[in-house]
């Protein structure tokens, strides 16, 4: 009987086992599904598709910009509002999951109605874009409350970043489809139409394993049978959440070092790109620089995740590589950018002399233009009674690759100023500009300012991503030799908490790199560093926190932690800003937000996380309310 009986028991335990297997694994596919519409929609191809098609009748791109940027804050605002309301809700009856489900449905069929805009829809499309944000992050707060319930402690470090690697892996593959898909259908905005659409419809699919495997939470027994109606649970709850965090002093704490720290690598991912765009790197050097932080962060969120957890020789070459990493990138990347080839590394030409901008009165005739040096970027109105202008250059009219004369064109539905287009002179020298109207299309346009670009950097990306690898190389190499014993001291105390504080160590690196940078092999040394650490921080971050709040009332907690990560965002632009007027450009900032990680790090150094863990254990008891 013994020999059958044992295996009926494996079996038993296996049963037992895979369902909780199964609810992980299906939480983590979440991540796949919600950050499809982070890398498309948020951050590759629906800002650019609004400003040049949808709102291609306001008065100019600075007003289209504005209108995006008013509705991001609006939904955003929305959210920020209704997370701890509906978080105290969902820990009261029980629907942490419903909830989730609610904003993920409604989310993704608003995204796929993105399909149905049409040029000059900006309204239509700004309504559906705000309320499919609110879908998107309002199911974020719930899907990361339910973290605690699907996860082991000693699990969700893993799990998390897990989730952050699938997300990676999920949003860069249908990023990399829609891109190439939309320059196949290159004639009309098709392919980005079918793009949008593929959000919705990737978001909503993906999100099946997590409603039919992950199991609702339990309400929390302490609101539940509270005998209060639902409004005065909630308020309650808020109120008594507000006075709980005041009394869990190590949780205050990790909350204000995480806006603090977070509003930093928020910056940094928003205006990696307009950055790189000011230092007149090539919009395909970005473009593949995006890609590379993608899939370069899947490996190394699972690094950082695994950190905590790991023991002995495993975690001293784990800990050994990302040390290694973050200090021979940036040393290999300005070494390159002094001592190798300028046609390698992207290094910018020396200035052209002379003028750099020239503003040009109002002509009704012709407009002519003397410069030395190459490309040049003209601003000019638009409008349906404007006439597209020809562009003549050193007495020869302008052509393209093909062959075809250049044509600045004006034509637009309604009028617009501020228009900005970029005529490209392959050869720096002396040369003069003539702009006039093509016959017989409408009035001479106006040209407000005509501006002398610096010279193109020249790379090789391909040496470049090569030179990174071999860094990779090396990184292995130390840390599989003697050299790993080196930071046993510091493998022997490393946490979730140190673990973060080594992934903010690196962006301060990045951050002082950034204030220096001037090349292109630079710029992906310090993309593929920021992949090394970001997925890892955030991964870690949402871990830690879980662990510091009640289980049972996550749905609230995490609403709390929503509200801050919303107004982590609004510091940060600030800098920027004032950097821009003062400085007219963006580096003081870049190498300000070093002072943010600085300051996030000392808080969080402060956070005695068992004490806290204890505490928040404290508050699940049902004689604590």
């Amino acid at each position: 009987m013994s020999t059958t009986s044992q295996p009926t028991s494996q079996a038993r335990n296996r049963s037992m086992k895979n369902p909780e297997q199964r609810s992980v694994r299906a939480w983590m596919w979440y991540d796949w599904a919600n950050s499809a519409f982070a890398t498309t929609i948020l951050a590759a191809v629906f800002p650019v598709y609004f400003a040049s098609v949808l709102a291609n009748n306001l008065s100019s791109a600075a007003r289209a910009t504005q209108m995006y940027t008013i509705t991001l804050s609006i939904s955003g605002l929305v959210v920020a509002v209704a997370s701890p309301i509906l978080g105290a809700w969902a820990d009261a009856k029980g629907r942490r999951k419903r909830l989730l489900i609610m904003f993920a449905l409604g989310g993704s069929l608003l995204t796929s109605s993105l399909f149905a805009l049409r040029p000059g829809d900006w309204a239509l499309a700004l309504i559906l874009f705000g309320m499919a944000r609110v879908g998107f992050s309002g199911s974020i707060v719930f899907y990361d409350a339910l973290l605690p319930h699907v996860a082991k402690p000693d699990e969700v470090d893993s799990v998390s970043a897990k989730g952050y690697a699938l997300g990676y892996l999920g949003g860069g593959l249908l990023l990399v489809a829609n891109i190439v898909m939309i320059f196949a259908l290159p004639d009309n905005d098709l392919g980005v139409r079918i793009s949008l659409a593929s959000v919705g419809i990737w978001w909503l699919v993906f999100t099946i394993p997590l409603i039919r495997q992950v199991p609702e939470p339990p309400a929390d027994d302490n609101l539940a049978h509270s005998g209060t109606n639902a409004a005065s649970t909630v308020i309650s709850g808020i109120k008594s959440t507000l006075g709980e965090i005041r009394q869990m002093p190590d949780l205050a704490r990790f909350l204000i070092a995480f806006v603090i720290y977070n509003d930093a690598i928020g910056a940094i991912i928003a205006v990696a790109t307009i950055y790189g765009a000011e230092l007149r790197f090539g919009s395909m050097e970005l473009i593949l620089a995006v890609l590379l932080v993608q899939f370069v962060g899947i490996p190394y969120s699972l690094i950082f995740g695994s950190l905590p957890g790991s023991t002995g020789r495993k975690q001293r070459f784990l800990l050994t590589f990302v040390i290694a990493n973050i200090i021979l990138l940036p040393l290999a990347g300005i070494a390159t950018r002094v001592a190798g080839p300028a046609d390698v590394s992207g290094v910018a030409g020396a200035p052209y002399p002379g003028e750099a901008v020239t503003e040009i009165a109002p002509s009704p005739g012709p407009v002519e233009f003397e410069w030395t040096g190459a490309s040049l970027e003209v601003t000019h109105n638009a409008g349906p009674d404007i006439a597209d202008l020809s562009v003549v250059v050193d007495g020869t009219t302008l052509v393209d690759s093909d062959g075809k004369a250049v044509i600045i064109e004006t034509d637009a539905p309604v009028d617009r100023v501020g228009e900005v287009t970029e005529i490209e002179i392959e050869t720096a020298g002396d040369h003069r500009l003539v702009l006039d109207a093509v016959a017989g299309t409408g009035q001479m346009a106006t040209i407000d300012e005509i501006k002398v670009l610096p010279p193109e950097r020249h790379s090789n990306l391909g040496l470049i991503l090569v030179l990174i690898l071999a860094v990779q190389a090396v990184a292995a190499a130390l840390a599989a030799s003697p050299v790993s014993r080196l930071v046993k001291p510091i493998a022997d105390r490393l946490d979730t908490k140190r673990s973060i504080m080594l992934a903010l160590t690196a962006y301060i690196i990045i951050a002082l790199w950034g204030l220096t940078l001037d090349s292109v092999v630079e710029f992906w040394g310090l993309a593929w560093l920021v992949a090394i650490c970001q997925g890892g921080s955030q991964a870690l971050s949402r871990s830690l926190f879980s662990g510091l709040i009640p289980a049972s009332r996550s749905g609230e907690y995490f609403g709390f932690f929503s509200i801050l990560s919303k107004f982590a965002s609004i510091i940060s632009p600030l800098l920027f800003t004032i950097s821009v007027a003062l400085f007219n450009n963006s580096r003081p900032a870049v190498g300000g937000l070093a002072i943010f990680f600085i300051v996030g790090m000392a808080l969080l150094r402060r956070v005695n996380v068992e004490r806290g863990q204890q505490r928040a254990l404290s508050y699940n008891a049902p004689a604590s309310r």
